[in-house]
């Protein structure tokens, strides 16, 4: 049964306050996952109240999804998932936002993991970003 939404307000308030807490205490990747948590449950709340639910004629209604959600379907079920795509959601990134973030395609960042010449800084930045190291063995095409 679903809850209240007075109730799902109220968790969104102790989910904000929590942040504040992670804020102070330096965990800001977990901060900024229960952020974007809180932001989607007043979302739902408020579209609830208005009795309107976003729609989209595309499939998948990527327009509305939160961020917090795509970080869910990125992270997937299968058991062999990328280590990149591990550590890109471990940052708080998916596939296609680590690549918007260092202005590349996201499927560029699939082939170079797979052999395709990938620059040596631009495999530092995706360290720097999601601490997935910059070796030859994690980018096989690594140049420079």
């Amino acid at each position: 049964m679903p809850l209240p939404l007075d109730q799902l307000e109220a968790e969104a308030a102790r989910m904000e306050r929590e942040v504040a807490k992670l804020v102070a205490e330096g965990h800001l990747n977990s901060a900024r996952r229960l952020a974007e948590e809180a932001v989607a449950v007043r979302a739902f709340v408020e579209a609830r109240r208005g009795d309107t639910l976003p729609s989209s004629n595309r499939r998948g209604n990527q327009e509305a999804m939160v961020t917090a959600e795509r970080l869910r379907h990125s992270e997937g079920t299968g058991k062999e998932r990328d280590p990149l795509v591990k550590a890109a959601n471990a940052a708080g990134y998916t596939l296609r936002s680590l690549g918007e973030a260092l202005k590349v395609t996201h499927s560029f960042l699939s082939q170079a993991r797979r052999g395709k010449p990938i620059r040596r800084d631009l495999a530092e930045q995706i360290e720097k970003l999601t601490g997935f190291k910059a070796s030859k063995r994690n980018w096989p095409g690594l140049k420079g």
